[in-house]
């Protein structure tokens, strides 16, 4: 059955406004965007949607195929009263222009979309959004019904004090905020009418956004296939911030200055940005442009790397695998510039950091010698935990994760036996700072597998002497809102949130370390970190780790949706209680968010994101895999 808009709208009028102000942005494939033709060549932002009407139909088919109407997010969706107000109302609209509602908003979409921003210098900037028709009359009826319901044009014809002709085009004003009007085969809407009068007037003239330099520069990079596009004129959007606060130049984070350095020194000076989607299947790839109008500094070297050795090795096939972060940075030059990078304070940090490592590694300098001998790019892997030899199961159940460095261990400096020294003192420094609070303090071991030391430590098991420190206090009750004091009187006695029984958060960590092949490595999991071992000793990197370094990718972070909803279902209660907690919701409508959640995300299936640095800017690639059908329920 073809899926129907059977519930929410609160008013007609808000229905009508919604489907005129909400519609996403477009371009018409092959010829362009007609609708920049209707943006004012000072826009700073544009987003277009190509054959958005044609969208709709294949997104009613899609979820007639999944059966969508028969899930649980499309419950939790129907089930919101001013959803289904909303829905009855725009139904109700679309049936006036003789209509069904799927219809009515292909027609609102047409075979171009878009919405430009203009900004100002008051603070909100003007918006402009142009539908360009593929059956203006349908339109025309579409938007014939909202003038009614809106009182615009009582017995047909234009209320005078509502509306006015410009250049010959009848110009309606809802309120002071949102006027519109048809002319040719485009609708326009805008929140300011100032800016809906200039464009009338100038459309007989090239001085529209169509004609601009950044504008052509940036549709020239989009491929024919996608299916929508936008861009920013990051120049003009930067002349008006320097009029308030400005772009700080130095990031406050060390963690977020060392990551993201790059891509924010590209963000300062670029002159634009570009990105588009394209649909592949059941795939959809979203990729972005962000060209540099200056190079890197040299204070920014750190964030382009040469001669990092490629990869080895894949987690991809790792059981449990959740997913992985792979970040390539010279970091030994990242931690030299850090004044360069990031604020005083967050440097000051940096420099705090440095100092307690140097003293760890027995005074070898963390920088020139540990952070120096990074020879390939760093990763973070994630993989679900296996509880079931342990004797316990903690609640929540967290996935495991592994942080491994590649190094060239110089004899000479003894490295290995530095790191292992290193980490034993740290792993005593936890357990010592959890004695200090009243916790258990680990246990140590230190085992040998497949020729690796492996130096980890665990908690007591619960029961066993010297984990009483580890009990679980029930949760602190929320004060009960006002607001929610009748509601749930009126309803019953609401159900007191309870933490699902098990072992403290703290047992999902074995904190462990190891070094194998010349990789360093730190592990939540013995588990995983044996297994890492294992596929480190095979060297055998997998298809899309070789087309990642062919492509010449500097960072790479893969998810696996299916592993990703298993944690989740895992932790369902949990998520449950939280809610009720944090919400003050019902057990009933908590449980209902948190289901739809998890039926959202059983129609996926991966994700991966490439970010590369490249000459001239950075391009990333945003990639999400659907399902042919959903994970089902067991």
């Amino acid at each position: 059955m073809r899926p129907v808009l059977r519930r929410p709208l609160t008013t007609i009028r808000f229905a009508a406004l919604i489907g005129l102000l909400a519609a996403p942005a477009v371009a018409d494939e092959g010829r362009g965007s007609s609708a920049a033709r209707y943006m004012p060549p000072t826009a700073a932002l544009f987003a277009t949607l190509r054959d958005g009407d044609e969208q709709v139909r294949a997104l009613c088919e899609l979820l007639e195929s999944v059966e969508f109407t028969e899930s649980k997010p499309y419950a939790a969706l129907t089930a919101n009263a001013d959803l289904f107000r909303a829905q009855t109302m725009f139904a109700g609209l679309a049936a006036t222009a003789g209509l069904d509602p799927w219809s009515a908003v292909a027609a609102l979409l047409g075979r171009e979309t878009a919405v430009g921003l203009v900004p100002t210098g008051r603070g909100r900037p003007d918006v402009m959004v142009v539908t360009i028709a593929r059956e203006p009359q349908r339109l025309d009826r579409l938007l014939e019904a909202v003038h009614r319901f809106a009182g615009l044009s009582p017995n047909g014809a234009p209320d005078a004090q509502r509306s006015r002709e410009i250049v010959g085009v009848r110009v309606y004003s809802l309120n002071e905020n949102v006027h519109d009007c048809r002319v040719d085969d485009a609708l326009l809407v805008s929140n300011s009418g100032e800016l809906l009068r200039s464009m009338l007037e100038q459309r007989a003239s090239a001085a529209s956004l169509a004609a601009s330099e950044s504008y052509r520069n940036a549709e020239s990079q989009v491929p024919a296939a996608a299916v929508a596009w936008g861009y920013a004129d990051l120049a003009r959007i930067r002349s008006v911030i320097r009029h308030g606060e400005g772009l700080p130049e130095k990031l406050p984070n060390p963690l977020a200055g060392f990551l993201f350095g790059g891509w924010w020194h590209a963000l300062r000076n670029a002159d634009a940005a570009v990105a588009w989607a394209v649909l592949r299947g059941r795939s959809l790839e979203i990729a972005g442009r962000l060209e540099a109008a200056v190079p890197l500094p040299e204070t920014h070297r750190g964030f382009a790397p040469r001669g990092l050795q490629p990869l080895t090795w894949s987690a991809d096939e790792l059981p449990g695998f959740l997913g992985e972060v792979v970040v390539a940075r010279g970091w030994r030059d990242l931690f030299s510039e850090r004044e360069a990078l990031l604020s005083l304070q967050a440097a000051s940090d940096v420099v705090n950091v440095s100092n307690t490592l140097t003293a760890l590694m027995g005074q070898l300098d963390f920088v020139d010698d540990v952070l120096g001998n990074v020879v390939g790019p760093a990763r973070l892997v994630l993989a679900r935990q296996d509880f079931g030899g342990r004797g316990y199961t903690p609640t929540p159940k967290l996935p495991g994760f592994a942080l491994i460095a590649p190094l060239r261990t110089d004899p000479d400096l003894g490295l290995t036996q530095r790191l292992y020294s290193a980490s034993q003192i740290a792993l005593s420094i936890l357990s010592m700072d959890a004695a200090q609070q009243g916790r258990p303090a680990l246990l140590m071991d230190l085992e040998t597998y497949q020729g690796c030391r492996i130096l980890a430590g665990a908690y007591p098991r619960p029961g066993q002497p010297g984990a009483s420190g580890m009990m679980m206090q029930p949760p602190a009750r929320q004060p009960q809102r006002a607001d929610r004091t009748t509601t749930r009187a009126a309803s019953g006695p609401a159900s007191e949130p309870t933490r699902p029984p098990g072992a403290p958060i703290a047992y999902n960590f074995e904190p462990c370390a190891a070094v194998v092949n010349d990789h360093y490595l730190v592990a939540t999991d013995r588990a995983l970190l044996r297994r890492l071992i294992d596929r480190i000793r095979e060297g055998k990197p997998a298809t899309a780790t070789a087309a990642r370094e062919q492509a010449g990718t500097t960072d790479w972070l893969a998810l696996k949706a299916p592993e990703l909803l298993a944690v989740l279902k895992d932790n369902r209660e949990e998520l449950v209680v939280n809610r009720m907690l944090e919400q003050d919701e019902p057990r009933e409508q908590a449980e209902r968010v948190i289901d739809a959640l998890l039926g959202v995300l059983r129609y996926f299936d991966d994700l991966s994101l490439r970010a590369e640095r490249r000459e001239g800017g950075y391009h990333a690639t945003l990639w999400i895999s659907l399902r042919a059908s959903p994970i089902q329920e067991p």
